[in-house]
């Protein structure tokens, strides 16, 4: 059971860091054009830290949902059962963001040596949470917290999708009125909006509080996930 998780994790793992890699290039030359070309453009001893971060955050839901919609049944027609998948899953999501934090860290290192170093190996103002910008491990935690978010979200609409169309229709309304109430708990807004409607609530200033309601969505999302996937119909044909 374990060697098969393993198995599933690693393979899933080397295809997404195969695509992350040829994503963050193609980004990585976006951004070094920016600052060598645009007049006022991207910091690069501030900036590559967040580049990697918004490229990430993006690329993280996406792969989520091209799992949720095409693996499950490549894995089960070789002998894996739910549980196993649902296992290798998680293991992959841990390998997943500690590659995309190293590459980060990879990319930030080359940008100072490229442009010059600065008093912080991870810049200034680098990551936006709670209105303000962080660096050193808050930073990393943050990374890691909102990757493993959007990598669920992308799960969640994934799965909804193989399991039905109207049900993959109602994960979307899920995953957007979460992502609604994660915007306001991670800056200072006072205004939930979701669709024509917008209520008023008090900002949230604690970063501790942030970090802990964004990580109770977080384990609300690979809650629903668990729930959802160990009884999935499988699609065999």
């Amino acid at each position: 059971m374990r060697k098969k998780s393993l198995l599933v994790g690693t393979e899933i793992t080397y295809h997404t860091l195969s695509w992350a890699l040829w994503t963050i290039g193609i980004a990585t030359a976006i951004y070094m054009a920016a600052i060598l070309l645009i007049p006022n453009g991207p910091t690069p001893s501030q900036e590559a830290w967040v580049m990697v971060h918004q490229v990430y955050s993006v690329f993280s839901f996406i792969v989520g949902i091209i799992i949720g919609v095409y693996m499950i049944t490549y894995y089960v027609k070789h002998g894996v059962t739910r549980k196993t998948f649902i296992q290798g899953l998680i293991l992959h999501a841990i390998i997943f963001v500690l590659s995309m934090l190293v590459i980060a860290f990879i990319l930030q290192g080359l940008s100072y040596l490229l442009f010059g170093f600065r008093d912080t190996f991870i810049g200034d103002g680098l990551i936006s949470y709670v209105a303000q910008g962080y660096t050193g491990l808050t930073g990393m935690l943050i990374f890691i917290l909102s990757l493993l978010t959007h990598y669920g979200f992308g799960l969640l609409i994934g799965f909804g999708f193989y399991k039905s169309g109207s049900f993959g229709a109602m994960m979307i309304v899920v995953t957007v009125v979460l992502y609604s109430v994660l915007a306001v708990i991670t800056s200072d807004s006072t205004s939930l909006h979701f669709l024509f409607f917008e209520w008023q609530v008090p900002p949230i200033q604690s970063l501790y509080l942030a970090m802990g309601l964004h990580t109770l969505i977080m384990v609300g999302v690979y809650g629903m996930l668990y729930q959802l996937i160990k009884d999935i119909p499988i699609k065999m044909s």
